[in-house]
């Protein structure tokens, strides 16, 4: 009998294993796709990882600092009209963790580029943390943090910040 408890036990932690690997993987999926959406001018998908709701809040380094999804969108939307040509947007890390079976943050740092149509050419490094939701079976950042680090000394931000 305890081998088939220990083979019960045994089947139960794979199983967690997976689904946990399984919702990283979403996770990751979801802000890689909302880049592509941003480098393809699709504003909506790159919104779509985000929760369409008045409560949810992002920290930005642009102003204003505190936004909502409306404002956010409009942001973006924003920005992707500025860009001449394709813009660069990659993840350069994502790190996932998970909280519960419908909880969870991810650490991430992203790399933008692109030449503005009226303007110089960009290339920034941002450091992202994300809090998120399974909601209907779908991950969905409720809140979002972005920001550069500071050089103290200085007073200005590191825009090619290195991990």
């Amino acid at each position: 009998m305890k081998p088939c408890l220990l083979g019960l036990a045994l089947l139960l932690a794979t199983h967690i294993a997976q689904a946990a690997a399984s919702d990283e993987d979403q996770i990751k999926a979801a802000l890689n796709d909302g880049c592509k959406a941003f480098v393809a001018g699709d504003v909506d998908g790159l919104m779509a990882p985000l929760w369409n709701d008045p409560r949810f809040v992002d920290f930005d380094f642009s102003m204003p600092r505190a936004k909502n999804y409306e404002q956010l969108k409009r942001d973006n939307v924003a920005m992707k009209d500025a860009f001449e040509g394709t813009p660069v947007c990659e993840y350069l890390e994502i790190t996932p963790v998970l909280l519960g079976k419908d909880a969870a943050y991810s650490m991430s740092i992203m790399r933008a580029a692109g030449k503005l149509k009226n303007g110089p050419e960009l290339d920034f490094t941002i450091s992202s943390t994300n809090v998120w939701r399974k909601m209907k079976g779908r991950w969905v950042a409720v809140h979002e943090h972005n920001s550069f680090p500071v050089d103290m000394a200085s007073g200005k931000a590191d825009l090619q910040s290195k991990p």
